[in-house]
This record gives C-alpha cells, structure tokens and sequence, in this order.
C-alpha cells in the first residue's frame, strides 16, 4: 500500500483560515488518482470531534476513499517528534509500499517528505512532486 501523510492546516488552507479549500482537495483527488495510495491524517484536528467530523466530511464529500489516521501520542513531544513518531509507528503496524509526508511544519526528515509553503498551500507542483515521489 502507498499512503500519503497529510496535514491539514497550512496544507488544505491558507494562513488565517480554518476550512477546506476545494481546489486543495481536488489536489487530493488528483495525487490518489494518479498513484492509488490512501491518505493517512496527521493533523491535530483529528484529535477534536468536530476536527474529526470536518475531516470525514471533507473526505466523503471528495471520494477520498478510505481514511487512515495515526494515533496520538505523549502531549510531551516536541510537536514535530511527535507527528514523526506518530507516523513511525503508523508504519510499523501497517505494510507499506511507500509513503510521502506531506506538511508545512518544518520536520527533519528524509526523502520522503514535501514541506509546503503555507503561504501558497498545497499547489500543483507540490502535487506532482508527491506523484513522482509515490
């Protein structure tokens, strides 16, 4: 399986905003429909029920497919080790052809990741980029 790790925040929208652009979203669509793979949510909205609802919605809603989420870990973590250690542990409990993590937070990470300018949210080449990475 490929799975594409997706924030939302800085990634779906722009600065200042909470909701889903639809133009982002069918970059989402573009990106599954072009390599297949299944969108695993890292965003801290998934930690809300209301978060969680949008995010079911905004997937329906597009056809993403079936949605995977990573599980939360300590409130301890730095939050960028954390989401990389929850995506760690995604994968080693979940048979994985290849992934791309996909988030404007600054992570230290290998090959495997697009760093989005939230400024510009996730764009048309960012989507490419991830397709030839997928």
């Amino acid at each position: 399986m490929k799975f594409l790790f997706l924030d939302i925040d800085g990634v779906l929208n722009e600065p200042g905003t909470t909701g889903f652009e639809r133009n982002r979203c069918r970059l989402i669509n573009y990106i599954i429909s072009q390599t297949g793979c299944y969108i695993v949510i890292t965003s801290d909205r998934r930690l809300t029920n209301d978060g969680f609802r949008q995010i079911e919605k905004i997937a329906e809603q597009f056809a993403w497919g079936k949605i995977f989420y990573t599980k939360s870990i300590s409130k301890f973590l730095l939050s960028d080790l954390k989401r990389l250690k929850e995506i760690e542990l995604f994968l080693e409990f979940n048979k994985c052809e290849n992934y791309v993590i996909v988030d404007d937070m600054k992570l230290a990470l290998n090959s495997n990741y697009v760093k989005i300018d939230p400024e510009f949210s996730l764009t048309k080449e960012d989507a490419d980029k991830i397709i030839k990475m997928l």
